[in-house]
C-alpha cells in the first residue's frame, strides 16, 4: 500500500500515468489529504480528475517534476485544495481549460500555496484572481512577458510572489495596491 499518514506518495517510481486502481481503496475510504506523484513520467492527468471527484478531502496535491502539458481546470474545484505543486511540467498555460463563466463557478478550492515554476506558460494565469486566500504564488522560470492582468485581482493575502527568470521588462504601476501583505517579490 502507498499510502501513509492519509497521504497517497508514489514518487520516482517511473510510473507514466495516473494510477487509478491503486487509488480505489483510498476512493472509498475517502481519507486521503494529500497525493504526491512526483518526480515520474507522466503526461497526462485527466484520469486523475475521475479520481479526485471521489475523494474531497485533498489538501495537497504534488505532481510536480513530470511530463504534464495540460492542467484541468476541473481539479481547481477541490473543496479543500490549499497546496498545488505543478513545478518542472510542460505547462504553456494554467488551467488548459478555456474560461467559461459555467466552469469557473465550480472553482472553489481554498488554494494557498501555488507553485508553477520551471513550466513554459507565456502569461500570468487570469485564474488566480479567483483565490483569495493566496499567500505564495512561485511562477519563476517561465516564459511571461507580462503581468498587466494582475491589476484586475484582489492578492490581499500574497506575501510571497515570485517571477524571476521571465522575460517581463516592466511591471505595471500600482501594484502594491492589489497585494498589501506581500513581503517577498522576486522578478
Amino acid at each position: 500500500d502507498y499510502v501513509i499518514n492519509n497521504g497517497l506518495v508514489m514518487k520516482e517510481m517511473n510510473i507514466k500515468s495516473i494510477p487509478v486502481e491503486e487509488m480505489q481503496n483510498s476512493i472509498q475510504k475517502n481519507t486521503l489529504n494529500k497525493i504526491d506523484f512526483s518526480k515520474n513520467q507522466i503526461n497526462d492527468i485527466s484520469s486523475l480528475t475521475y479520481v479526485l471527484n471521489r475523494i474531497e478531502s485533498i489538501s495537497e496535491l504534488d505532481i510536480s517534476q513530470n511530463l504534464i502539458d495540460k492542467f484541468p481546470l476541473i481539479i481547481l474545484s477541490l473543496p479543500n485544495l490549499t497546496t498545488l505543486n505543478l513545478s518542472k511540467n510542460k505547462l504553456k498555460k494554467f488551467p488548459y481549460d478555456e474560461f467559461t463563466s459555467t466552469n469557473l463557478s465550480e472553482v472553489r478550492s481554498p488554494l494557498v500555496n501555488l507553485d508553477l515554476s520551471f513550466n513554459f506558460i507565456v502569461q500570468f494565469p487570469d485564474i488566480v484572481g479567483l483565490f483569495q486566500n493566496l499567500s505564495t504564488i512561485n511562477l519563476a522560470s517561465n516564459a511571461i512577458c507580462f503581468i498587466d492582468n494582475i491589476l484586475n485581482m484582489k492578492l490581499m493575502e500574497l506575501d510571497t510572489l515570485n517571477l524571476s527568470d521571465n522575460k517581463i521588462e516592466k511591471l505595471p504601476n500600482k501594484l502594491y495596491k492589489i497585494m498589501p501583505k506581500i513581503k517577498t517579490f522576486l522578478m
